[in-house]
């Protein structure tokens, strides 16, 4: 009973972020008009609601005395090494998920004539800011703060399955453009809100596979965040995750027909049971292997002669 209270307070909230957030994209519309910005309406409403909850995490994050010790701070040499083995391990993910979807011939690579490596470096680039950005902020959001309150209140694994859960599910709550000849008023946001919500429920069988593969990401993450205490492997794997979709939609290109479709499907690249299953192995091999990361960490603070002893930044 008491987890179900939390569950629907939970959801009380989220809902509570994404109506404000709705409500201020209109005005923030306007602002950005008049400097001259161009920014499409439902973006700023997905924006101003993204912010909101980056703002509001961070203010709970400094009311709580202690919520968010050994979140981004410590030595930085140790969070170099938690980022780098974060972007390097979804790189990894990304580039063995291609090599599979090349194996089964439902990937190609693109022909010399339409490569240019100053165009991968662009991608590249593109890549590397959107996914510092999104990264930063999500796992600020979900797996700072939404996971710290339940890691709290609920223990460990249910906090991770429920946080993915959440992750999983507002990852399609995404306001769709309106039409051109569309009036826009200050409740706008609200009905682009409404219509995401209907739309996201509709069409969930649809997208179902999707789901579970954003829910299984979502465990990774979370494991990454409990193990290690830190959010920089979450950062990075985040980061790596997002450059390597740049890098792998530039290189090449999908092969229609070529799988069934709850197996690949070229339409939302990389989505799919191939993908899902990868995922699947991949968290697997991560519970099969505790403590690596954490060795690494703790040879590195020995190294550098770090004498806090009970520091949360080592799981001993």
């Amino acid at each position: 009973m008491r987890g179900l209270f939390i569950t629907l307070g939970l959801v009380a909230a989220v809902e509570a972020v994404l109506v404000l957030g709705a409500l201020l994209g209109y005005p923030l519309f306007l602002v950005l008009g008049e400097l001259g910005a161009s920014l499409p309406f439902y973006k700023c409403t997905h924006y101003s609601g993204l912010a909101l909850a980056f703002l509001a995490g961070l203010a709970w994050l400094m009311s709580r005395p202690g919520a968010a010790e050994g979140l981004l701070a410590g030595p930085w040499r140790q969070a170099g090494i938690h980022l780098v083995s974060g972007v390097f391990l979804g790189l990894l993910l990304l580039l063995s998920l291609e090599g599979l979807l090349m194996l089964a011939g439902a990937r190609e690579l693109v022909t010399a004539e339409d490569f240019a490596w100053s165009d991968l470096a662009v991608q590249a680039g593109k890549g590397l800011a959107t996914g510092s950005a999104v990264g930063f902020l999500e796992e600020i959001i979900f797996r700072g703060v939404l996971l710290g309150i339940l890691l709290r209140l609920l223990g460990v694994i249910p906090a991770a399955v429920l946080s993915s859960a959440i992750f999983s599910i507002l990852h399609f709550l995404r306001p769709e453009p309106l039409w051109e000849s569309s009036e826009l008023l200050w409740y706008s946001g609200l009905e682009l809100l409404w219509k995401a919500h209907v739309q996201t429920w509709l069409n969930f069988p649809m997208h179902s596979m999707t789901a579970a593969l954003l829910f299984v990401l979502g465990l990774i993450l979370a494991l990454f965040r409990v193990r290690s205490g830190v959010l920089w492997p979450c950062i990075g794997l985040h980061l790596g995750l997002v450059l390597g979709l740049r890098v792998v939609h530039y290189c090449g290109y999908s092969v229609l027909g070529a799988l069934p479709l709850w197996l690949y499907d070229p339409a939302m690249h990389p989505m799919g049971g191939v993908a899902l299953g990868l995922i699947l192995f991949f968290y697997i091999v991560l519970l099969l292997a505790p403590g690596r990361l954490e060795r690494v960490v703790e040879k590195d603070a020995r190294d550098a002669e770090w004498e806090q002893r009970d520091s949360p930044y080592i799981r001993r």
